[in-house]
């Protein structure tokens, strides 16, 4: 069975950083990244995949929502992009087969090569590179 994710355990710590009750101080295109790695995650939990390593997983194949400067449409990402990952059916999410709202939506602030053992087929299709102005 094809899978988006590779299915290896990943130690590494998630992109945000938290406050003395434990919730996220991110805001802007960091907050955005968490979000959208929060509802790839649960698409992947509903799929049958691990949460916590699918989080991971897109997290760190991007280098970390800390990389992430500029969200190329922040209300279609919110109203459109993540609402779809909770309701696309796992062989289109297998697939990659994202809604178009997702595309290059997270914008990073340099090239970032994943190591092989965490590349995430699918975040391609929503992180793409800096616009060149």
């Amino acid at each position: 069975m094809r899978s988006i994710f590779v299915l290896s355990l990943l130690v590494a710590a998630a992109c945000s950083s938290t406050t003395s009750n434990g919730g996220s101080t991110a805001t802007g295109p960091q907050k955005a990244c968490e979000d959208t790695a929060a509802a790839v995650a649960k698409a992947a939990q509903r799929c049958g995949a691990d949460y916590q390593m699918s989080y991971d997983q897109f997290t760190n194949a991007i280098g970390g929502c800390a990389n992430i400067v500029q969200v190329r449409d922040e209300a279609s990402l919110r109203s459109t992009c993540i609402p779809s990952l909770s309701t696309i059916s796992c062989t289109d999410f297998m697939n990659g087969n994202l809604d178009a709202s997702c595309k290059s939506q997270l914008l990073k602030a340099k090239a970032y090569e994943p190591p092989v053992h965490e590349v995430v087929t699918d975040v391609a299709a929503i992180v793409s590179e800096p616009l060149p102005y």
